[in-house]
């Protein structure tokens, strides 16, 4: 099998496996689907954890902010 055979083939097996990893819908790039948020957060809301992650998270973003004022406060 010559060089250019081979590559068209591989050329042709990339662009079936980008069409099924994109659904075969044109415009979308990459494997990302539009409804990936919205699966991802219903899946996580769910989770008997992400009330204790989200509140773990919102404690440390307060906590940054009080330190960043706290700076502010030091230098003005």
């Amino acid at each position: 099998m010559a060089i250019e055979e081979r590559l068209a083939s591989l050329e042709a097996e990339v662009a079936k496996i980008q069409a099924q990893l994109n659904g075969d819908r044109p415009g979308v790039v990459g494997r990302t689907r539009p409804d990936f948020l919205d699966n991802y957060t219903r899946r996580s809301a769910n989770s008997p954890l992400f009330g204790e992650v989200a509140a773990a998270v919102a404690a440390e973003r307060e906590r940054e902010r009080e330190g960043a004022q706290r700076a502010a406060d030091d230098q003005g």
